[in-house]
């Protein structure tokens, strides 16, 4: 459902995961997350299901919050298999990989200026996320 209370509680929530996940990475040891691996598959794909989302503050805060879910995933590798790292860092790259196409070209005479507003802003969140995911492999 994507109404517009349901729409904001979402957006809110991943900005709130997002704050969570940086929280729990910048703090200091010990570093038990205190997520379960299930946990951490659950919340993965609910993220990167939002970054398909037609509401786009939903998208941007889970573009946000991708890259701190990750960041803190791939950085946790006693807790996190490697097998689910990778799977992980494949599909986030991709998906965030797919931002920055749009942000730079491509369907730029098909899109509106509000449509190329809000790629633009997408493509800048997930290069952002991109550089937490790739400083921590």
């Amino acid at each position: 459902e994507n109404s517009t209370s349901t729409s904001s509680v979402c957006s809110m929530a991943l900005f709130a995961l997002g704050n969570l996940c940086h929280a729990i990475k910048t703090r200091p040891p010990p570093s038990d997350c205190g997520l379960t691996l299930d946990e951490m598959s659950v919340l993965s794909e609910l993220t990167l299901r939002c970054l398909l989302n037609s509401n786009e503050k939903v998208v941007g805060n889970a573009t946000r919050t991708i890259g701190h879910l990750g960041h803190l995933i791939l950085t946790e590798g006693e807790i996190v298999p490697m097998f689910f790292q990778e799977e992980l860092f494949c599909s986030v790259t991709h998906s965030l990989s797919a931002k920055v196409r749009d942000a730079v070209g491509g369907n730029g005479d098909k899109m509106t200026w509000k449509q190329r507003s809000n790629a633009k802003k997408h493509g800048w969140g997930a290069c952002n996320s991109l550089a937490l995911i790739l400083r921590s492999t």
